[in-house]
């Protein structure tokens, strides 16, 4: 077996990187070995024979050395064979020993090849040889590129001049060499090596490693450049840094450390006992103190404000922070690192704000206001003396709890609320009085006012706020209330008064006048006319002069409103300057009306409240004219869009009055002094009534004269034009002028007469006849009823206050029978009650009409009228039933106005665009607590629920507005929410019905 021949395996590298060829050690004997063991047989032989020739013919010596011979080469073939057999096994344990080095150079091989670590050898030039694949990789280029390259050849250019002479060096030598540069990237970058190269120990050539420190440079540049920052910052803070090396005794103060000191910026060494010395003597303890028990670990920083002493003998304030951060194995502090501020101005500062809140300290308690402060749970942080003086708690025992321990147990739970919704942003300040229980039990009223305190992020911090003994004001408060109550009493009783007063002078009056005017209507010679006509007379000033004092106290009461609707403005004009024609005409005076072209007819406003103030400034111009003429003029004052001011003018040629008397001419109950010729008559009020009518109608009036000469009236008055698009109130009172001709009077109805007066039975019932119609009287509620159940009738005709049963117990009992068998019966209120409480219970029950005694003949037969048209609203069929306690009844509130369907449309529209105005101040007045106008609020709502039939809504501000008049604030918040959900209910109905009318008008067109 030639050992010598054995090749390695295919592939196998002859020699690994670093490390010369080697000769391979035989596997086998040599040659000249085999020759020899071939020899010894033959020797063997050849000594043999040697040894039988010798002996001649000596036979046993021959055969002796012969057998000597064979035994010698036996001996000598087995020691051949020994030998053999031992090299061959030699030569197999070398075999394997040359394999498994084979395979470990393999093995290295692919591990240097596959490695992580970037690796390459050069040849003596410095020219790449052999790379792995990690560096190539690492070089984003194909190892092909780069062998026979100069491994510099890549770099850049600054790069290859500042390494080539290190680079020749390192060749000339044959020493490592290590360098940092930049090499070139295949996109046009830079990268950052660090090369390392060794030579080769044996044969020519390099071995090196590359590593990537791109990372490495950057942290470097980050490091310099917080170096630089941490200088600046150091001098811009006007602090040093610091490093104690315990161990040593040695502290080492950067540069800024000398700067703070007063001297020139340099390193400082020193230590711990120098920087001792030049620590004030009153510091010296506290900062020893706060080292020791650092560097013992009782304390993980090290933290003092202590004062050292600068080279011009001043006292600096420095704030040091430390941290030990290097302890031995038995925890012995070996090193700190830490920084020196300059805090003068921090402390300087400290000492004003000291002196600024003691300053501020003294201030608030000097204060008669509790000025406190809490944090975000309520708990208070901050009081002032107020406090205490106040309330008699300690300051100190009431920090720390909330505001509500000290609260009156009736309002904790009010307050509660409120400071919950402070703390939880619903609300941006709370503003509310309380009661505070005293130290001695004596609780007092205190004004809270209080707002959230908030971080940047918006992050509750706490509250602060006020308190203000209001006990006083509350007092005088509760007196006036009771004062007011008092009045408010004092004025429902003037009012019942009057009302009883008004009712007892009307029943009879409505008597007189009723029967006067039927025995006109007879045939009486001339001097009879003219006695009755006195009569006449007489009762008509008395009930003006009642009607002026009832309104005049409606007014001051609050119960006198503004009622809205449609109407024609020279409709208005001609029945107001008609009632005063014949009169003038009587006087030989001349009436005329002007009316500007610009002025609109059609309106929207009070034409009753307007022919009031006409109907007073007309009077008092015939009354105190005795020739010459008047004159009504009307032109426009402000117009827009949807509004419009008028102005009102009537002018005489009367006797005038002075400046004198100009200043008591609108004040109530007082009277101009008149001239000879003029009547004395009235008790001073019309004027009074016309200004505030005016005022009530959003204008003024004003008055103008020359004495002898005549005077001049002005008035303005604020109207809407029809369909606004501004909220008001809605009302359609029976007997608002109306530009249709009047129609024809119907005749032939039976009329069941409820009245209890025996002259009101006769003047009534004749006026009926005397119309066509066929009354039955009864004298109390109870007997209408029983009447009603017992025979049909067209039309009821009934007095409010009736014995045994009144006519609205009565109304509503027939309404009740209605809603359960249908039908509708009309009913007629004849009334002496004429204010707005009568009205509404009216409309309550659904009563059709209202009349007020006296009443005329002609408006009695108007309201029949009216009625009758309702009882034929749908011939041959019952009409629907009303119920008081029914949402919306629609088809009762049509009935009103005889079915005109545009008319209803308009009133509905009317509602939906004017609702809001009273419920507005009807919000208002529950909330500052204002009976009386919370009253009228409510009663006009009222009024426009009842025109259209809501009657939920209508009982609801019915309640309201009766809270209101007996001033009952407890329950103003409840009633004023009755009608917010009433309304709720309504509105949505309104609008489908508003809906429906309009696809039904299309449908029509």
């Amino acid at each position: 077996m030639n050992l010598s021949e054995s090749p390695l395996p295919q592939g196998m590298p002859q020699n690994l990187p670093g490390r010369p060829d080697r000769p391979t050690p035989p596997a086998t004997a040599s040659p000249a070995d085999r020759r020899m063991v071939a020899l010894i047989p033959g020797l063997g032989i050849l000594a043999t024979l040697g040894g039988v020739v010798a002996a001649g013919d000596n036979r046993l010596f021959a055969y002796l050395v012969l057998g000597l011979g064979i035994v010698v080469t036996a001996i000598l073939v087995l020691l051949v064979r020994s030998w053999s057999a031992r090299a061959q096994i030699r030569e197999q344990a070398i075999q394997r020993s040359l394999d498994e080095t084979r395979r470990q150079l393999a093995t290295l091989e692919q591990a240097w090849e596959h490695s992580p670590a970037l690796l390459f050898r050069t040849d003596v030039a410095g020219a790449w040889t052999q790379i792995n694949a990690s560096l190539a990789q690492a070089l984003h280029r194909q190892p092909m590129e780069l062998l026979g390259q100069g491994w510099w050849a890549k770099l850049d250019r600054r790069d290859q001049a500042a390494h080539d002479a290190p680079w020749r060096e390192a060749i000339a030598q044959r020493q490592p060499v290590e360098m940092q540069c930049r090499y070139a990237t295949p996109e046009g970058g830079k990268q950052w090596l660090q090369v390392s190269l060794t030579p080769l120990s044996e044969g020519p050539g390099f071995a090196g490693c590359v590593k990537l420190i791109e990372q490495e440079k950057a942290l470097a540049a980050t490091i310099a450049e917080l170096e630089e920052q941490r200088e600046i910052l150091a001098d811009s803070l006007k602090a040093a840094y610091f490093e104690w090396d315990i161990a040593r005794g040695e502290i080492r103060l950067s540069p800024q450390w000398a700067r703070l000191l007063g001297g020139e910026g340099g390193e400082t060494i020193t230590s711990s006992r120098e920087l001792e010395l030049a620590t004030h003597p009153e510091d010296r303890g506290l900062v020893h103190a706060q080292a020791i028990a650092t560097l013992n670990g009782a304390n993980t920083y090290y933290h003092v404000d202590h004062r050292v002493r600068t080279r011009s003998g001043e006292w600096l304030w420095i704030e040091s922070h430390g941290k030990v951060v290097d302890r031995g194995p038995d925890g012995s502090a070996r090193r700190m690192i830490g920084i020196n501020r300059d805090i003068s101005i921090r402390k300087r500062l400290e000492s004003a704000l000291r002196d600024a809140e003691a300053h501020h300290r003294q201030v608030l308690d000097n204060m008669n206001e509790v000025i406190f402060r809490t944090d975000a749970t309520g708990n208070w942080t901050a009081l002032n003396a107020a406090w205490t003086e106040l309330t008699g708690h300690q300051v100190d025992d009431s920090l720390g709890r909330p505001l509500q321990h000290y609260v009156h147990p009736e309002d904790r739970s009010e307050i509660y609320h409120l400071l919950r919704g402070l703390t939880e942003g619903k609300l941006a300040e709370v503003r509310h009085e309380l009661r505070a229980a005293g130290k001695d039990g004596f609780d007092r009223w205190l004004e809270l006012r209080m707002r959230p305190q908030k971080d940047d992020q918006g992050r509750l911090l706490g509250t602060t706020g006020t308190m203000h003994d209001v006990t006083d004001r509350h007092r005088a408060e509760l007196e006036l209330r009771r004062a007011k109550e008092t009045a408010e009493s004092a004025n429902r009783v003037k009012t019942d008064f009057l009302a009883n007063v008004s009712h007892e002078i009307r029943t009879p009056l409505h008597g007189i006048m009723g029967m006067t005017d039927l025995l006109l209507e007879g045939k009486v010679d001339q001097t009879q006319h003219e006695h009755l006509q006195l009569i006449r007379n007489s009762s008509a000033a008395l009930l003006r002069t009642l009607n002026e004092v009832l309104d005049f106290s409606r007014i001051e009461a609050g119960k006198m409103g503004i009622e809205l609707a449609e109407f024609a403005l020279g409709q208005a004009l001609e029945t107001a300057t008609k009632a005063h024609a014949l009169a003038a005409a009587k006087k030989g005076l001349t009436l005329r009306l002007k009316v500007a072209p610009e002025v609109p007819d059609a309106l929207t406003g009070d034409a009753r409240r307007l022919q009031q103030v006409l109907d007073h400034l007309l009077d008092n111009a015939v009354k105190f004219t005795g020739k010459g003429e008047i004159e009504l003029t009307v032109q426009t004052r402000a117009e827009l869009s949807e509004r419009v001011m008028l102005e009102f003018i009537v002018r005489d040629t009367g006797s005038g009055f002075t400046s004198q008397q100009r200043d008591n001419l609108f004040s109530a109950f007082s009277q101009v002094a008149r001239p000879e010729d003029a009547k004395k008559s009235g008790v001073g009020l019309g004027l009074a009534i016309v200004k505030r009518l005016a005022e009530m109608m959003g204008g003024e009036v004003w008055a103008e004269s020359v004495p002898g000469r005549g005077s001049t009236f002005h008035f303005t008055a604020r109207f809407y034009r029809p369909n606004p698009l501004v909220g008001r109130a809605l009302a359609l009172p029976a007997s608002s002028p109306r530009a249709e001709p009047k129609p024809k009077h119907c005749t032939g109805l039976t009329v069941l007469l409820v009245e209890d007066d025996e002259l009101n039975q006769k003047v009534a019932a004749s006026m009926l006849r005397n119309l066509g119609h066929y009354p039955t009287i009864v004298v109390n509620g109870a007997d209408a009823i029983v009447a009603w159940e017992t025979h049909r009738y067209d039309l009821v005709i009934m007095d409010l206050q009736l014995p045994l049963m009144g006519g609205i117990e009565a109304a509503r009992y027939i309404r009740e029978k209605e809603a359960a068998r249908g039908g509708h019966q009309p009913i007629i209120a004849l009334t002496a009650h004429g204010d707005s409480d009568y009205r509404a219970r009216c409309k309550e029950v659904a009563i059709s009409d209202f009349l007020v005694k006296p009443v005329e003949k002609d408006l009695l037969a108007e309201a029949v009228d009216r009625a009758a048209a309702l009882s034929k609203a749908a011939p041959g069929q019952p009409a629907k039933a009303v119920t008081a306690n029914r949402l919306l009844d629609l088809d009762a509130a049509r009935a009103r106005i005889n079915n005109d369907e545009a008319m209803f449309r308009k009133i509905l529209e009317l509602f939906l665009m004017g609702y809001e105005q009273p419920l507005l101040r009807c919000r208002s007045a529950v909330k500052d607590g204002d009976a009386p106008a919370l009253a009228t609020a409510a009663h006009q709502l009222k009024g426009m629920a009842g025109n259209i039939g809501a009657n939920t809504l209508r009982a609801a501000a019915t309640q309201l507005e009766r809270l209101g008049r007996e001033a009952h604030r407890e329950s103003f918040a409840d009633g004023l929410e009755a009608v917010e959900l009433a309304l709720a209910e309504v509105l949505p109905e309104l609008d489908r019905e508003l809906g429906i009318n309009k696809l039904a008008s299309l449908a029509a067109s």
